[in-house]
């Protein structure tokens, strides 16, 4: 296993295409929570929300992540989709 380079134990890295995520609410404090937003016109974002264009399904979204943030990422990484 790699080093962490970002301090943060646990990320929850989400793909979601206009699904509801309120059951990101009762993730316990300290988890980092990224989303990556496919929704065509999404209609209010998540506190830390990216917007992806809706190609490639959920796995453009993971490799993007671990691509752009490979050298931060957290210890463990869970990715999960929206619903």
């Amino acid at each position: 296993m790699r080093p962490s380079g970002s301090g943060v134990d646990l990320e929850v890295v989400v793909c979601r295409c206009g699904e509801e995520l309120a059951w990101l609410r009762n993730l316990p404090p300290g988890v980092r929570v990224t989303v990556y937003d496919k929704t065509p016109f999404p209609a209010g974002g998540w506190p830390d929300s990216h917007p992806l264009p809706n190609v490639g399904r959920e796995a453009h979204a993971w490799l993007h992540h671990l691509t752009e943030r490979y050298d931060s990422l957290a210890g463990w990484t869970v990715f999960a989709q929206g619903h």
